[in-house]
């Protein structure tokens, strides 16, 4: 696994971010990259859907992404750094925006809380 400090990943199925920036359209690329490579520093996950699996009819989104870190964290698949720094785009849906926040900051929050 290599050094993933300075990698920021930006992970949307279309949009195109300022230079810098290492691209992933989809979930399946996303988990891919992730577990080779392990968890950047820095990541702007789009909520919009990121890839459809056309045989089950199943649609994605940066959502089930965030779900998938959080439960390959717990599982010890991967680790989300304590320096961990993210950001969410949901194109003007800000229900959506703020439940992805919500989910990764509370579970980070509670990950990382002191022991009694």
């Amino acid at each position: 696994m290599q050094n993933n400090k300075s990698v920021k990943l930006f992970i949307d199925e279309s949009l195109i971010p300022t230079e810098g920036w290492t691209i992933l359209r989809s979930l399946e690329e996303s988990k891919e990259y992730i577990i080779s490579n392990g968890v950047p520093r820095l990541m702007d996950i789009g909520f919009h859907l990121l890839a459809e699996d056309y045989e089950s009819k199943s649609k994605y989104t940066g959502y089930d992404l965030i779900k998938w870190l959080i439960q390959s964290d717990i599982d010890g698949e991967i680790n989300i750094p304590s320096d961990f720094t993210y950001k969410v785009h949901a194109h003007n849906n800000l229900e959506a925006e703020e439940k992805m926040l919500a989910t990764l900051r509370d579970y980070l929050d509670y990950r990382d809380a002191p022991m009694m």
